[in-house]
């Protein structure tokens, strides 16, 4: 509110022009206290907190270095869209119209109202918990007071299958060398021999090395005293 200080007095003394001087000096008193109070409160500046260049720039008060998570020129990490506020996150509050970075990004599952435009899945997998945020997991972050059911073993006793994992080039180490042979009989139902490998030109599988040969026959040879065992061989690496 701006007052103009002459034209102020011109019109206090209109008003009560032919008074008491009492009640004039009074009604005077009154006036310049109210006019005090007055240009007081307009010259008192109002502070308020935001994320703006109002707020963060010139005349700005204090924490003027505070950054937004993320802007159109700095994308959120991750998979994530940038509001129009700084915020990361998923969802239409993030990845609808005001998005102004990584807007094509996706919730791991759908928390309710995300919808195939935002979600990739609806549930997610092994019925873990979906957050609020649109991601998957089994803390009290992801499922509040949600129980997860974790799967367990029912059976008693011990264990019915035990898988071994053998690598042919265990064979050439100088120390603790460990060739098929070193295997213990009676343990394991499956064993897994790595690796065998692709020819590049014919695309037929092949030892990847030459002196895996032998290690293939002495490895088989373990079904003679176990006829139940499986040898498989793994390929790739």
């Amino acid at each position: 509110m701006h007052v103009n200080k002459t034209g102020a007095n011109i019109w206090f003394f209109e008003l009560f022009k032919g008074l008491h001087p009492k009640i004039v000096l009074l009604a005077l008193t009154l006036h310049h206290k109210l006019h005090s109070l007055l240009f007081e409160s307009s010259s008192t500046i109002t502070r308020y907190c935001g994320t703006t260049t109002d707020h963060c720039g010139k005349g700005c008060q204090s924490t003027c270095d505070f950054k937004l998570e993320c802007d159109k020129s700095n994308p959120c990490k991750g998979n994530a869209c940038c509001s129009k506020y700084g915020h990361c996150g998923l969802g239409p509050d993030f990845c609808g119209k005001d998005c102004v970075a990584g807007c094509d990004a996706k919730g791991e599952c759908d928390p309710g109202g995300f919808g195939s435009k935002f979600a990739n899945h609806t549930k997610c997998p092994l019925n873990v918990c979906c957050s609020k945020h649109g991601y998957c997991g089994t803390t009290k972050d992801f499922c509040r007071k949600k129980t997860v059911n974790r799967p367990s073993c029912s059976a008693k006793g011990p264990m019915r299958r035990v898988v071994g994992y053998i690598e042919g080039w265990a064979s050439t180490r100088s120390c603790d060398s460990f060739t098929p042979s070193n295997i213990p009989d009676g343990i394991y139902i499956h064993i897994n021999f790595a690796f065998a490998s692709i020819d590049p030109k014919t695309f037929r599988i092949i030892p990847a090395s030459s002196k895996d040969l032998a290690l293939y026959c002495e490895l088989t040879r373990k079904k003679k005293i176990n006829p139940k065992l499986k040898v498989f061989i793994a390929i790739g690496g």
